[in-house]
């Protein structure tokens, strides 16, 4: 889900303008997908406590789906963000 100044914006939403306020929410039932942290190089352009910005390398699956359960960005995020194996 994303919303954009508090309003439920589509996946496609690209009319961003200076000091919009983003919140991404991921709704995933954690109990039934296999999230596993993997170590992996990421192309980590800032970080700090609230915000992660990653250059995503072409090819790379984002989220784990049917075909692809591991070696995703997803993976490598929750590695980097010190999660532990389940």
């Amino acid at each position: 889900a994303v919303r954009v100044n508090g309003q439920q914006r589509k996946k496609s939403f690209k009319k961003f303008r200076s000091g919009d306020v983003i919140d991404v929410r991921f709704l995933v039932d954690i109990g039934t997908l296999p999230l596993e942290p993997e170590a992996m190089d990421l192309d980590i352009l800032y970080e700090d406590d609230e915000l992660l910005v990653i250059n995503k390398a072409a090819g790379l699956v984002v989220h784990p789906a049917p075909g692809n359960w591991n070696g995703t960005l997803v993976n490598g995020v929750l590695h980097h963000l010190g999660f532990a194996s389940s």
